[in-house]
């Protein structure tokens, strides 16, 4: 059973907010790094809403990073 491989390509973007535009979509699944003042926060894309509409995932799930 164990001699699937699985090809996966994951691609991170990881960059400060500001320069994510407010039309910005992420791809369905598309994790975004955004850096503030103190701390690394995670937003993934669900392939609907924008950037500036995603909720961060620390937020949201209440994880700390």
């Amino acid at each position: 059973m164990a001699d699937k491989q699985l090809r996966t390509r994951i691609g991170l973007r990881r960059d400060l907010e500001s320069n994510f535009s407010s039309s910005f979509l992420p791809l369905k699944g598309e994790v975004l790094f955004v850096e503030t003042d103190n701390r690394l926060r995670i937003k993934i894309g669900d392939g609907v809403k924008t950037f500036a509409n995603l909720a961060y995932l620390d937020t949201e799930n209440n994880i700390v990073v």
